[in-house]
Order: C-alpha cells, then structure tokens, then sequence
C-alpha cells in the first residue's frame, strides 16, 4: 500500500492533488506545528491583474506553538463572502463556471471554527468532484509519542499498513534513507513537472490553487494530474 503525508492545505495546488492520485492511502498531518506563511491559511488565484492571493483569517496571538489541527479561524469578518466573491469574479467567463462555481458556493456556505476540519474537508469534496478515491487519515488520530521528522514518517506509515511512501522530491534533502531500509519500506519520490492548460488573462501562470484548474478543465482535469507528475 502507497502512503502519502502531507499537512492540510487550503485549496492546494495541483501536485498536492497529483500526490494523492498516486496514492492508495493519504494522511493529513495536523499534529504538526502550524507555520507562518505557508500554504496552511492561504493559496493563490488568477486575476486580470496576476496572482491573487486567498488568506484565511486565524488566531496566532500567544498561539506561536499551536498544532495545525488545534488552529482557530477567526470569523469576525465575513472572509468566506470575500473568497467567493474573488472567485466569482475571476472565473464567471471559464469553460466550466456553471459545473464548478455550485462547489464553490457549498463549501463558503459552511462557517467552519477549525482550520484543519475546514480543509481536510474542502480537499475530500474537491476529490469527490474529480472522482478521486482514497482511504483518508489524520495524523492526530495516530499515537506518535515524540517521533520527529523522518521517524514520524515511518511511523505512520507502518501505522497505516504501508509498505511504499511517497514524497515529494524536496523529500531527497531531509530524509534518512537507511530508516526506510531498515524498516522495509520502499521510497518513491513524486516529480511534479506541470502541465500547460488554458487559461484567462494572457500568459499561463503555474503552480496556482487547483480551483483554477478546475474552472478551466472541470471533472476532466484529472487529466492534467495525471500528466502533470512522474513517479520514480
């Protein structure tokens, strides 16, 4: 069995997405420290403009050790009203804005507290819509004890039942090798090359939050996943 791991992002990118295609079972790791200024909280879009960034409100006062999956939103402001209008705007004239915008709508339409709750179900519907099934675990519902870095790795994944796992290839510069040997478990690294699709707005724009692919390419953009990544 194929485990992927990766922390619970907010509408990821495509490679976040290629990764759980490639895998059999993908585990959402919340028991990590949250980091500012990663992919946690927000992502990015296309505008007339050129990127345009989504960024989820949270509470980070006195709550700089704070784990992902004990992250709070902050709700004062109507920040879903704000993302979907965002991308109301930016795609109402895509191929597919009459198939893809009623998803839109449902997921904004829930006023989640949690952010890891919010996005672990926003990555589940996206995977429903493209369908994409995939065995789901959380990281938090795992005993990890004090195991870090690549000994926390092994450790879900044997907890899981995998025998392979898959890593990004940034995986090469932090991982112990010897551990996964001597664990007898296989490594297979995921090369994210990306794929071309059309797109609004002049010149084609990578590494964008998969909401873009699917305004563009709809239900078919598992296409695009499949092409957009090599398994070695």
């Amino acid at each position: 069995m194929i485990v992927g791991i990766h922390q619970p992002n907010y509408f990821p990118g495509i490679s976040y997405f290629c990764k759980i295609l490639y895998s059999d079972i993908f585990i959402f790791l919340d028991s990590v420290q949250f980091s500012k200024g990663n992919w946690t909280n927000r992502n990015r879009i296309k505008a007339a403009q050129g990127e345009l960034l989504l960024t989820v409100p949270i509470f980070t006062t006195g709550k700089s050790s704070q784990m992902i999956s004990e992250t709070l939103i902050v709700n004062r402001t109507d920040w879903r009203q704000k993302h979907l209008k965002s991308i109301y705007q930016n795609y109402y004239k895509t191929t597919y804005f009459k198939e893809t915008f009623p998803l839109m709508e449902e997921i904004f339409n829930i006023n989640w507290e949690n952010l890891s709750e919010m996005n672990v179900h926003i990555i589940k519907r996206l995977c429903t819509f493209l369908g994409i099934e995939r065995h789901f675990l959380h990281s938090s519902e795992i005993e990890r004890g004090d195991l870090r870095s690549t000994d926390l790795l092994i450790h879900l994944i044997t907890q899981a039942g995998g025998d392979t796992y898959i890593s990004g290839a940034g995986g090469k510069k932090y991982m112990e090798m010897d551990k996964f040997a001597e664990n007898h478990l296989e490594v297979r690294f995921l090369t994210y090359t990306g794929l071309a699709y059309p797109q609004q707005y002049k010149d084609f724009l990578p590494n964008l939050s998969i909401i873009d692919l699917l305004f563009n390419e709809g239900p078919t953009a598992v296409r695009i996943l499949k092409e957009s990544a090599q398994v070695e």
